[in-house]
């Protein structure tokens, strides 16, 4: 019984490692599974559009917190915008600001293509 728990805990142990180095050597990655975008075997992300809508594009700007797959399972705007809030949280951190960083239009986005999906 002892080694099956210790032997539980390192798993544990592994599985959060490797997911740590994953996303360490990836360009980015969704935040709720930790796969990193694009490449063969790697996930597909789902960007969401917001802002003022320019002749060339669906937004003037773009984010993807979440692959397709994580997007698709979650299934509402609800259960989804926690992952917003949280990229919007480290693109601050590094500095970003303005409009890109504009909570309103980015909720109103996702509640929007949620009800749209």
């Amino acid at each position: 019984m002892r080694l099956l728990r210790t032997i539980q805990v390192l798993a544990l142990y592994c599985w959060r490692r490797l997911g740590q180095l994953r996303r360490r050597s990836a360009w980015g990655y969704c935040l709720r599974c930790g796969r990193p975008w694009g490449g063969r075997g790697k996930a597909e992300y789902h960007q969401t559009w917001f802002g003022k809508k320019l002749s060339f594009s669906k937004g003037t700007y773009g984010l993807f917190p979440l692959c397709q797959d994580c997007w698709t399972e979650l299934g509402t705007a609800a259960r989804r915008l926690p992952f917003y809030r949280m990229l919007l949280r480290k693109w601050k951190r590094v500095g970003a600001s303005g409009e890109m960083t504009q909570w309103e239009e980015i909720e109103r986005a996702v509640r929007k293509e949620s009800e749209e999906s």
